[in-house]
């Protein structure tokens, strides 16, 4: 599953609209919503963020995100 497929699905599962995720991560609707199309990636520190708000261990996460970048 992607990061993009990932990110979405556990926005989902954690019941945040995009606009929600969005103010807990200090970004804009819009910028989630990219995320989630992959039109644009997430800096670090947003990065960070994102795995607090969706409560997902930073080391898992971090695991699936090199493998994602190493095809990629």
């Amino acid at each position: 599953m992607s990061f993009r497929d990932q990110l979405k699905a556990c926005r989902e599962a954690c019941g945040l609209t995009r606009a929600a995720l969005a103010e807990q991560l200090g970004v804009s609707a819009s910028a989630v919503g990219n995320y989630e199309t992959g039109v644009s990636f997430p800096k670090e520190d947003v990065l960070l963020r994102l795995f607090d708000a969706l409560r997902r261990p930073v080391r898992a996460a971090v695991q699936r995100l090199s493998h994602y970048i190493s095809q990629h």
